[in-house]
């Protein structure tokens, strides 16, 4: 409506009235809304079982931690373990520090092979998503309390730099917190009607907005963080140049302190080392994974998603009588929506994804009512086993990602327990290994030996029933394929069915450096004459770890990551690409039955 200028002395309102008239008519709709249990009243979501609030408890609870009592723990932890360190890689808006934490041993090295491979875990960058800093604060707790199990932790201790960011928008998130039940609805670009705002469901940063709720002209300020990032900043109707949208994505991309602690994270990293990228969200049970134009990236990332999916599901399972599946959804080739997770699959070339953590539908998962945006808020009873059963998923992807299995040991025993041959491939720097050789004596024909191979990881998943593959990979043979070749190609075929991969507890098998990176079995030498006239067999190999991936077939190149695949990791006929294949690289010497004599004829001396 048009106001004349001189209108307010012909009406006789004063001009201060007038204004205050003028702020009536343009009051924000905002309203408060609170989350309940059950219906009491107007203005309610009612989610059908108690709002969680947050705990202080630096411990673990059923339900969820304040941020005070997380980031306690996170520094007791790096206060009581050698295997945790920690650094400030940023300030947020509101100058609260943003920490990011590396676990693993003190050096750079793997026990055997060169240098670590590394990755990074991003937690909690969308502030109303709680269970996340829970998953990234439990994948710390787990590599501390399970260190010295002589398997998976202490395993990933020795050979992966785990770089984790617990809590990535420290003000959002402490912003949820200090409302755990309110929130504001009404004036959102794209949804005014329905979709709750600030308090417990703010999403975006603190930019721009105070930490008051009543102060609603500012409630739907911000940034949203997982929008701020190239190479596909501001290239999608995904995000948005409005200012109030819920996916703003600010004025230029990297505009966040946020955003920025991320590079300085990836530079305690390692990033030349980066093997792998994950940016913890929730929820619908997704794995939002980056596709660039490189196939093979696409290709492992594919496999590692697999193991992910297929290892969770049968986990879950297995533990809690429901399984729970976690499907990957590929974005198209070139195209993007600013989130952190194309930015580091782009950038460094390396698997790549967003994980939307549950629940799928929603809180009805749970027995919920169906509550406007209750996805986000998980039951108090839920929360522990997401944490622990995630944080075991997320040890299995990145021992997968580390790196093939490899041979790093072979040695034959004969029947009284003396080592007759043995051969160990020794790290020599510059990304190669060589082999040293023990013979001490031939094998000899019709006589039974023990065979143990070891290899540069845990092979078995340590199960409750002993040894095995890892849960939802029933298709790893339980066994190592060994076969005796001579050089005029005929073969023997060991019978690897009675052997045991060593390092079941309480007893005494012995194994290298891991529980189950041994296998023994016994054998008879060959002694048809067409199999040792030659002098020598070659030990031809095939194994695949707990979650299947296969052998690098020629230890002597050590395995390593390189523009978006591996690198030095042969197939059965010794060529480098990404599926692994026979080892063919270890041969023992064996006599003829007359000079056998001879060998025993020494031993009786």
């Amino acid at each position: 409506m048009a106001v004349r200028r001189d209108s307010w002395r012909t009406s006789g309102l004063s001009l201060a009235a007038v204004l205050a008239l003028t702020a009536a008519f343009a009051a924000p709709t905002q309203q408060e809304y609170r989350y309940t249990e059950q219906a009491g009243g107007g203005n309610e979501f009612v989610l059908g079982y108690p709002p969680p609030a947050p705990v202080d408890s630096t411990v673990p609870v059923d339900g969820f931690r304040s941020y005070a009592a997380l980031h306690a723990r996170h520094q007791d932890l790096m206060l009581q373990s050698d295997i945790v360190t920690g650094e400030v890689v940023g300030r947020t808006l509101q100058g609260r520090e943003i920490w990011a934490y590396a676990l693993g041993d003190d050096d750079a090295g793997t026990v055997n092979a060169g240098p670590e491979s590394s990755l990074l875990i991003n937690g909690a960058i969308h502030a109303r998503e709680w269970g996340t800093p829970e998953l990234t604060t439990a994948l710390i707790e787990a590599a501390v309390e399970r260190a010295g199990d002589a398997h998976l932790y202490d395993y990933l201790a020795d050979n992966v730099h785990f770089v984790v960011v617990p809590v990535n928008n420290v003000d959002g998130f402490v912003q949820t917190q200090r409302y755990p039940t309110r929130v504001l609805v009404g004036a959102d670009p794209r949804v005014p009607e329905s979709w709750p705002r600030d308090g417990r469901m703010r999403r975006k940063n603190m930019r721009g907005v105070d930490s008051d709720l009543s102060t609603v002209d500012d409630h739907l300020g911000g940034i949203d963080l997982n929008r701020n990032s190239e190479p596909f900043w501001a290239a999608s109707n995904s995000s948005s140049s409005n200012p109030d949208s819920l996916v703003y994505h600010g004025n230029v991309s990297f505009s966040e302190p946020e955003t920025r602690a991320l590079m300085s994270a990836a530079e305690l990293a390692r990033e030349d080392r980066l093997r792998w990228y994950g940016d913890v969200h929730s929820f619908t049970q997704v794995l939002f994974s980056v596709s660039t134009f490189n196939t093979r990236r696409n290709a492992i990332q594919s496999e590692l998603l697999s193991t992910f999916d297929r290892f969770h599901d049968a986990l879950s399972l297995q533990r809690h009588g429901t399984g729970r599946r976690y499907p990957e959804d590929p974005n198209p080739v070139g195209a993007g929506i600013g989130v952190t997770a194309e930015y580091f699959g782009y950038e460094y070339q390396i698997p790549a994804w967003t994980l939307e953590i549950e629940p799928r539908r929603g809180a009805v998962d749970y027995g919920g009512l169906g509550a406007e945006h209750d996805g986000f808020i998980l039951p108090d009873a839920e929360v522990a086993r997401l944490r622990e059963d995630m944080a075991l998923t997320h040890a299995v992807v990145a021992y997968r990602q580390a790196g093939p299995p490899s041979i790093t040991s072979l040695e034959i025993r004969n029947a009284s327990g003396r080592v007759v041959q043995a051969a160990r491939w020794v790290y020599a720097g510059n990304g190669r290994r060589v082999l040293e050789r023990l013979e001490r004596e031939p094998l000899l024909p019709g006589f039974e030996y023990i065979v143990s191979i070891s290899f540069d990881k845990p092979m078995r998943w340590a199960g409750g029933d002993g040894p095995g593959a890892a849960p939802g990979h029933g298709e790893v043979p339980f066994e190592p394929g060994i076969v005796l070749r001579a050089e005029n190609g005929l073969a023997d075929v060991v019978d690897t069915a009675a052997g045991r991969w060593q390092g079941y507890p309480e007893s005494d098998e012995v194994f290298d450096r891991y529980r189950y990176d041994t296998f023994e079995t016994s054998f008879i030498a060959p002694v048809a004459s067409g199999l040792i006239e030659g002098g020598r067999l070659v030990l031809e190999i095939e194994a695949r770890d707990f979650t299947g991936q296969r052998l690098d077939a020629d230890p002597e190149t050590v395995v390593d990551w390189a523009r978006g695949g591996w690198s030095g990791y042969e197939d059965t006929n010794g060529l480098s690409g990404d599926t692994g294949g026979t080892d063919s690289t270890l041969s023992v010497r064996i006599v003829e039955p007359w000079e056998a004599r001879l060998w025993l004829l020494r031993r009786g001396r």
